[in-house]
């Protein structure tokens, strides 16, 4: 308590007379002020139980008082107006000093002043501070002393980039600063992470909010569960997962310091972004095997009260996670006296509702269950919504259901929207987020969808578009917001329709696989400059075939053919390619010409719309992540004269009609629309080709490593190529090309970062979504 203006510091010292702790000197105007101490020394650590002298500086007085921590861990003090408690207890002109505890940590307060008859214990808790609340199904956030519904519009922020690994955190102070710029420029006002990044990204994040409060950028703080962990047993991570919780909350608030280490982030953080931060998901997509062995376990865990949060008559995992939830409000608002809203990761593999068409002897999507949805609220004024991974495509229920099946929208029919109705519907007032949703922009389709919206097999721009047409569904259902995955492409994803020939986990951030769905979520993209065609030889011919050059990337294989005049309309130009081994592969083409490099894929390039690439019966891979196959299907390459070409088709779910026939190559016509899926541009006498390495069975090009499978093993074989020849046929003429070979890489140097086309296409649509959400009549 301060009888007139003037500045005011505080120093904490310990009974051997080391200060352990300054505020600094700042000026307060005359009368009672609070100061939050979490009961952490200077660097961040908590001070061990103790009696610690509390000394208050003015321009010209010091007091001092004795303040005794007796517990960290108190759950005994209920929340009060400070206000009121000073005027019904208190007579100002008894004190030089008061010092306001939060309810984490008991004091004794002991000043000059108070009256020696008196036990002087004084026990207060900080009025709590509420920017944003989660209830009566909405989040609202905080204006004018009004809490205000809005409709979340935001992006979740992974910064693998390529060449790197998620542990890494390669993103550096510049890549953020001009993302947070881009961020705030589109209108994705909300930024989710999934975990604890290195302090430049919150460094960043806080000077541009305070350089920009009319246009500031919110955070939706994550923390990881682990996937790798004892006996499969999530509730074995109990511990590891508090102590994570506190980390990032310590870290959000400015306030810890973590040494180095290996696979995660670490630093001083010392920028408090609280102000900015919305609120925490906490988890990530729960598998059901980990559901259900925590029930076979322990079936009794069915209850849980806390001090914020309980749950009663529930599955153990709801338990759980309620007590996470709750020890993660107890820990912020007792350290730092602020609550906001929490959640949990979660997904439709584990939602709550009925799906009739789901048979559990095919898939586990709907075998286990969380729901959050009985979570009791006491002292939780910020509250608790629900958030959810959710995309038109997976599970196949989302599709298949007939009630869903029955919903459409301006684009025509839609069972996402089913599904997200039955979803909102179920949660009632409690907000629902849906935390990740988007199409990728890959060549290959890994699930078909309803509504047309399928994983994957979209352009950039198509992907623009049915982002647009997702967050429309999230706002028409009534939902509290949309996150899109992904901000950008990360290389290092896996997709189960490629792995079974892609590159191992430690190889795939070196090289951009096009047609895996899971690399290509980003609105940006990144990518090396346009083939110069100087890497190799150029091959000549004598008369209507003048020439073919080639080049590679990270991505591509690159081919320009150069004709003496145009392709006509009713003629075909044949590529054959031998990509290992010239004494392997089929020696007929589909034109009846025999070649000399033997090869195992032929391309048929002509005035189409689509440009067919086949695969030498033997060489076929149709159907091996199904274990769907014919005795000629070798997964190898064998010599062979005569025999069958396959189209290339990748088979993505269990159904006879779900194949995706991924050979039929875009072709790019003079007067059509660019696409990022084209494979074939003709441009009068001149043609240009990129073939995808997958497409070629490359499984590794930055190893130079191609399928070379034996069927009667259990694991997958693969050989190192010995270069790429071509042989291109048109009419009576030929070139051959001769082997062309290429060093191994293990650095991706020459990458640059682009905003692919689906990018403006998704901000255009985001800024015609309404900034406030559905309410209901």
């Amino acid at each position: 308590y301060l009888r007139e203006n003037g500045n005011a510091g505080l120093d904490i010292f310990n009974l051997r007379g080391q200060r352990i702790r300054t505020f600094r000197t700042v000026s307060h105007r005359a009368g009672f002020h609070q100061l939050k101490w979490n009961g952490r020394d200077n660097n961040g650590t908590p001070v061990p139980a103790a009696i610690y002298i509390v000394r208050l500086r003015t321009e010209d007085n010091v007091s001092t008082a004795k303040i005794t921590i007796l517990s960290h861990q108190s759950a005994d003090i209920t929340p009060a107006d400070i206000h009121a408690f000073y005027e019904q207890h208190l007579d100002f002109r008894n004190y030089d000093i008061a010092i306001s505890a939060g309810d984490s940590f008991y004091v004794l307060i002991e000043g000059r002043e108070l009256s020696p008859s008196d036990t002087n214990f004084l026990y207060i808790n900080r009025s709590l501070k509420i920017p944003f609340k989660a209830d009566n199904g909405f989040i609202r956030v905080k204006r004018n002393d009004r809490y205000a519904p809005v409709f979340i519009k935001g992006i979740n922020l992974g910064v693998a980039l390529p060449g790197t690994r998620p542990g890494q955190m390669a993103a550096d102070r510049d890549d953020y600063r001009r993302w947070i710029r881009k961020f705030a420029e589109s209108g994705l006002k909300y930024i989710r992470t999934y975990t604890l990044h290195y302090p430049r990204f919150y460094e960043e994040l806080y000077h541009y909010n305070l350089e920009h409060p009319e246009n500031a950028l919110f955070l939706i703080q994550g923390v990881w569960l682990d996937e790798v962990y004892e006996n499969d047993l999530i509730s074995a991570q109990t511990q590891k997962f508090d102590d994570d919780i506190e980390e990032i909350i310590d870290c959000m608030h400015g306030n810890r310091t973590i040494e180095h280490r290996y696979g995660r982030a670490y630093g001083d953080y010392t920028k408090d972004i609280g102000p900015w931060l919305m609120g925490y998901i906490i988890g990530r997509e729960i598998h059901p095997h980990e559901v259900l062995m925590l029930e076979e376990l322990y079936p009794d865990r069915t209850e849980y009260e806390g001090e914020h949060l309980s749950i009663h008559q529930a599955l153990p995992v709801d338990t759980w996670m309620t007590e996470r939830l709750d020890h993660l409000i107890s820990y912020e608002s007792g350290n730092y006296h602020i609550q906001r809203p929490v959640s949990v990761s979660s997904w439709p593999t584990l939602d709550p509702l009925t799906h009739p068409t789901e048979d559990p002897e095919r898939t586990e999507e709907d075998i286990a269950t969380m729901d959050l949805a009985g979570i009791e609220r006491h002292h939780a004024p910020a509250g608790f919504f629900m958030s959810y991974h959710a995309y038109p495509y997976y599970p196949d229920f989302i599709s298949e259901d007939p009630v869903y099946q029955t919903y459409s929208d301006a684009y025509g029919p839609n069972s996402y929207l089913g599904y997200l109705h039955d979803l909102r519907t179920h949660y009632g007032d409690i907000p629902l987020l849906i935390a990740e949703f988007g199409v990728p922009s890959s060549w290959g389709n890994a699930h078909f969808s309803f509504s047309g919206m399928d994983h994957g097999g979209h352009s950039e721009r198509e992907q623009g578009k049915h982002n647009v047409r997702l967050l429309n569904n999230i706002h028409d259902s009534g939902c509290s917001g949309g996150l899109l995955f992904a901000w950008i492409d990360e290389w290092f994803k896996n997709t189960w329709i490629t792995e079974p020939f892609g590159s191992t986990a430690e190889r795939r951030p070196f090289w951009q696989n096009v047609t895996a769905p899971e690399q290509n979520f980003g609105l940006l993209g990144f990518r090396e400059p346009e083939p110069s065609f100087t890497r190799w030889p150029v091959s000549r011919g004598e008369e209507e075939l003048e020439s073919v050059k080639t080049d590679m990337d990270n991505a591509y294989f690159y081919v320009s053919i150069h004709l003496k005049n145009s392709l006509p309309e009713n003629d075909t130009i044949w590529i054959a390619f031998d990509t290992y081994r010239p004494d392997l592969g089929e020696s007929v083409m589909l034109n009846d010409a025999v070649v000399s490099n033997r090869a195992e894929f032929l391309l048929a390039v002509n005035r189409s719309a689509h440009s067919p690439i086949f695969v030498t019966e033997a060489y076929d891979l149709f159907g091996i992540w199904h274990n769907i196959l014919d005795l000629s299907q070798l997964y190898h390459s064998v010599p062979t004269d005569g025999a069958p070409w396959r189209l290339i088709r990748w088979k993505n779910n269990f159904y006879e009609w779900s194949y995706q026939e991924i050979g039929k190559l875009r072709t790019l016509l003079p007067g059509d629309t660019t696409s990022s899926l084209d494979a074939v541009r003709i441009e009068d006498n001149r043609i240009f080709l990129r073939i995808p390495w997958t497409l070629l069975q490359f499984t590794d090009p930055s190893q130079k490593e191609v399928m070379d499978d034996r069927r009667d093993t259990p694991v997958r074989e693969v050989a190192v190529s010995d270069g790429i020849s071509l042989t291109v046929l048109y009419g009576q003429e030929r070139i051959v090309t001769g082997r062309l070979q290429w060093d191994a890489w293990n650095t991706v140097d020459n990458v640059a970062e682009y905003e692919k086309a689906s990018y403006p296409v998704f901000i255009r649509g985001l800024r015609n979504v309404p900034d406030t959400p559905v309410v209901p009549e």
